[in-house]
């Protein structure tokens, strides 16, 4: 059986239009926003507002309310279209639709589930030792390890933001829209991180800086100190195309952004300081796992982001899942 992750365009229209139709703006003002639209690299919604046309929140309830639904009909109605005709070859077969809230839902179960367990195992070492298979689930939900269920469940989610980055990014590039580069170095960085998170480039680059510098206290982790200074060449070098994101999309990476650096390096370095006094003793443990759990938070923030963008102002442009059932038989 084979599975396939497509990028399909909707039908519906586009913002401006719904909103010259419904006599909110005219279609003359339209014009003048798409034209200040190729000029300048902000959404046409912006636009709108910034000239005072149309309120923001009149533009957020016509994108909830009347938008959305519609490309919503109208991808089902694709579907049925196309995938379903009577004399397609296929017999009816799953396809998902994968919207942000449906996806967001299932990664915030699977943070909190991961997370549960971890602790559970965790915990059990010290309150009930020597128990059945306990070395075999310490190694698979060691929170602190590199080849473990978390860490798998980590590096997955941010390939899944370096997928969706691409695919933006892929799509700029082919409409010649504005921030084109950005989406995809930001592709280009997320990608990173997924292949960081499996091997562990990081740490390899700590005991680098360790055995030269000799770091201590809060830079006991002695990849903090070029992570720090690379995390603000980044903020800075994004800073721009931040600027101009959508309001909910920009509160939304920024939210991410913050949760993840928050627990990769703010954590990070509290967990050293108290390493490099105590030990590895328990708070240490419980310091790491509210790290990771950040980590795994901001990634899923981000990703809710990323999905949100793409429903709301990418024309349409969404996620299907489809999952091809055997041929029939002419």
């Amino acid at each position: 059986m084979t599975r396939d992750l497509e990028l399909k365009p909707s039908l519906a229209k586009p913002l401006g239009q719904y909103l010259v139709e419904a006599g909110i703006i005219t279609a003359a003002q339209l014009e003048t926003a798409l034209e200040e639209q190729h000029q300048k690299e902000k959404c046409i919604g912006e636009i709108l507002s910034a000239r005072g046309w149309v309120k923001q929140e009149t533009i957020e309830y016509v994108m909830k309310k009347i938008v959305l639904p519609e490309r919503e009909i109208g991808e089902q109605k694709f579907l049925d279209e196309t995938l379903f005709q009577p004399n397609n070859r296929f017999t009816t077969s799953p396809n998902i639709y994968l919207s942000p809230q449906k996806i967001v839902r299932f990664l915030l179960v699977s943070v909190l589930s991961v997370i549960f367990v971890c602790v559970l195992v965790q915990v059990s070492t010290y309150l009930v030792p020597g128990y059945p298979l306990q070395d075999t689930l310490v190694s698979l939900f060691n929170i602190d390890g590199e080849q473990t269920i978390p860490a798998f469940f980590s590096w997955s989610l941010l390939l899944f933001c370096a997928f969706l980055l691409g695919a933006i990014a892929y799509s700029k590039k082919i409409d010649r829209e504005p921030y084109a580069t950005h989406w995809t170095a930001l592709a280009i960085i997320f990608f990173y991180l997924y292949i960081d998170e499996a091997i562990g480039i990081h740490e390899r680059i700590g005991w680098i800086v360790r055995d030269k510098f000799n770091p201590s206290g809060f830079f006991y982790f002695a990849w903090t100190i070029p992570g720090s200074i690379l995390t603000i060449i980044c903020f800075l070098a994004f800073l721009r195309f931040m600027n101009s994101l959508p309001p909910k999309i920009k509160y939304l990476f920024l939210l991410s952004g913050g949760i993840y650096v928050g627990g990769a390096l703010l954590v990070e370095m509290f967990n050293g300081y108290y390493k490099s006094l105590y030990g590895d003793r328990p708070m240490y443990y419980a310091l790491t796992t509210v790290e990771e759990g950040m980590e795994m938070l901001g990634i899923v923030t981000f990703i809710y982001g990323l999905m949100t963008y793409i429903s709301s102002s990418m024309k349409g442009i969404h996620l299907l899942v489809s999952i091809p059932a055997k041929k029939v038989k002419s």
